[in-house]
């Protein structure tokens, strides 16, 4: 009869988990940890971008210069046609 209403004090406990999911994150933790991986996709992003505008001002850069080239061949050919008439 008292033996039902009696605390079970051998009762076997499973030794504690000491893994990195059974442990509880606070909201600060987890509003840290999502700070961080927004910094790490904004930086990339950020990266990308910057690497895209580089290489387009390569490309106009290599457009420039050939028109630069080419007005310059436009005017020597010019001086060598009026090389007499100055």
């Amino acid at each position: 009869m008292g033996f039902a209403s009696m605390n079970n004090n051998n009762a076997q406990t499973s030794p504690q988990d000491t893994t990195i999911f059974s442990k509880q994150f606070s909201f600060g933790q987890c509003l840290f940890v999502f700070f961080l991986i927004f910094l790490l996709v904004g930086g990339a992003w950020v990266a990308y971008k910057y690497i895209d505008l580089l290489q387009e001002l390569d490309r106009c850069s290599e457009k420039t210069m050939a028109q630069v080239h080419e007005l310059h061949q436009d005017l020597i050919a010019c001086h060598k046609h009026n090389k007499g008439t100055f």
